[in-house]
C-alpha cells in the first residue's frame, strides 16, 4: 500500500510540473504507469510438489499445468472409498431383495387371515424382520449418499493435484520448489496478462472535460524512440485523489486531480508492467 501511494505521488507530482511549465493550450498529455492484470495461484490443500514444469519468465497457456502434487494418498482414499460404496449397493440390493420376498410372504399370509386359517405368530415375527430391514436399507441409502459425497470431495482434491492456470500470461513470480509442501491460500504462482495491459494516470480538476469513458487516446512509452500505441479509457475515479501540497496560490489549490485507466493491446510485447508512458488526449 505504502509503494503504491509512493507512486501515485510522483504522478501527481509529474504531472503537476508540465501543468505549471508547459503553457495550458499546448499541455495535452499527462503520464502514467503500465500495469498488469495479475492472479495468483494457489491451493486450500496440503501436499508435497513433485514436479515443477514453469518457472519465472515463461509463458503459459490458459489451463496448462504448472505443477503436480503428490497424489498417491489420495489415490488409495479413492479406491477404498469407491469399493466401500460397491459393497454397500450389493448389500442394499440383497436387503431389496429379501424386504420384496417378506412383502410378498405378509401378502399371503394375510389372505389366510381372510380364509380363517391366519398364523398370527408367524405374521408378526415377519412383520417386525420386515420393518427392520426397512430402516436398514434407509441406512444403507444414507450411508451410500454419504460416501458417494466424500467421493466428490476427494476428486476435486484429486483434480487440485494438477495446479493449473487459469490466464494465459507470464510466470512473474515463483514461490515453490519440488520437495516442498504446499501451504493452503498461499501463493504458488503469480501469472500475469501481458497481451492487454493498463494505463493509470492522473489529471488534474480542469482537464477532466478531455477524457471521456470509452475515449481513445494515444500511449507513447518513454523508451527513447517514438513508438504509440491505441488505448480507451474504461474507468474515471468519481472523487479527487488528493490535492499537491507544495502550492502558493488559490488557483492552484483548485487543481485537484482524478485517476483514470486506459486498456492498451499490446502489440509485439513492447509495453511492460511498470513502465511510464505518456498518455496523449487531445
Amino acid at each position: 500500500m505504502t509503494k503504491k501511494l509512493l507512486l501515485a505521488a510522483l504522478f501527481i507530482f509529474i504531472v503537476f510540473t508540465f501543468y505549471m511549465i508547459y503553457p495550458k493550450e499546448k499541455r495535452n498529455f499527462t503520464t502514467g504507469t503500465v500495469e498488469a492484470k495479475e492472479v495468483e495461484i494457489s491451493t486450500k490443500y496440503i501436499g508435497k510438489v513433485i514436479k515443477i514444469y514453469k518457472d519465472e519468465g515463461d509463458f503459459v497457456k490458459e489451463n496448462e499445468i504448472l505443477l503436480e502434487i503428490d497424489k498417491r494418498e489420495i489415490l488409495i482414499t479413492k479406491r477404498e472409498t469407491e469399493k466401500k460404496l460397491l459393497s454397500l449397493h450389493y448389500e442394499r440390493k440383497a436387503v431389496e431383495e429379501e424386504i420384496k420376498n417378506l412383502r410378498e410372504e405378509l401378502e399371503r399370509l394375510e389372505s389366510l387371515k381372510r380364509e380363517g386359517a391366519f398364523p398370527e405368530r408367524d405374521y408378526e415375527r415377519l412383520k417386525s424382520r420386515y420393518q427392520s430391514l426397512s430402516y436398514k436399507l434407509r441406512s444403507i441409502d444414507e450411508n451410500i449418499e454419504a460416501l458417494k459425497e466424500n467421493l466428490e470431495k476427494i476428486k476435486i482434491f484429486e483434480e487440485e493435484t494438477e495446479i493449473k492456470s487459469p490466464i494465459s500470461g507470464v510466470v512473474i513470480e515463483k514461490n515453490i520448489e519440488v520437495g516442498e509442501l504446499t501451504k493452503p491460500y498461499t501463493p504458488l504462482f503469480v501469472i500475469a496478462n501481458l497481451d492487454t495491459l493498463y494505463v493509470y494516470a492522473f489529471l488534474p480538476q480542469k482537464e477532466l472535460k478531455h477524457i471521456k469513458l470509452l475515449k481513445s487516446v494515444k500511449i507513447r512509452p518513454h523508451i527513447g524512440e517514438k513508438i504509440e500505441f491505441e488505448g480507451k479509457v474504461v474507468w474515471i475515479k468519481d472523487e479527487a485523489e488528493f490535492t499537491p501540497r507544495n502550492i502558493l496560490t488559490p488557483e492552484e489549490k483548485e487543481l485537484l486531480f482524478f485517476r483514470f485507466k486506459v486498456k492498451v493491446i499490446n502489440k509485439d510485447n513492447i509495453l511492460k508492467p511498470g513502465m511510464t508512458v505518456s498518455v496523449f488526449y487531445r
